[in-house]
């Protein structure tokens, strides 16, 4: 699961649950969407004035992170948050390719572009 943080409104705003379906956060200045939800690519575009015409990154210093959240802490099946033993093990089960088995953590915070299925875009539609 990804979500987008706006450090300039401080909302969390997922995708759009269909592909290419942008929503934005509370001040405007970010939006993302998936490019192939079933595979979890997402593209955050920044709506401010300074963006970059190609790329739609902000040409300044970034104001979005991308947050991830692991399936496995998702489809946990126990009641309640996972106990260290279990994240533990969720963790170890993790393909090595993943962020989230290097950070040994089952959230992450990353700025679009620092991982293979998110980036800077612009929509089109």
């Amino acid at each position: 699961m990804k979500a987008i943080y706006c450090e300039v409104c401080g909302t969390i705003t997922s995708p759009g649950s269909g592909d290419m379906s942008p929503r934005g956060c509370e001040c405007g200045m970010h939006r993302a969407w998936w490019t192939n939800g079933a595979t979890g690519q997402l593209r955050v575009q920044f709506m401010g004035a300074a963006a970059d015409p190609d790329t739609g990154a902000p040409l300044g210093r970034p104001r979005a992170w991308v947050l991830g959240i692991s399936n496995s802490l998702l489809h946990h099946p126990g009641e309640g948050t996972p106990s260290r033993e279990e994240v533990a093990a969720m963790l170890d089960a993790t393909p090595d390719t993943y962020i989230f088995k290097s950070t040994r953590s089952n959230v992450i915070r990353i700025r679009p572009g620092q991982s293979s299925d998110t980036a800077w875009g612009i929509f089109k539609k």
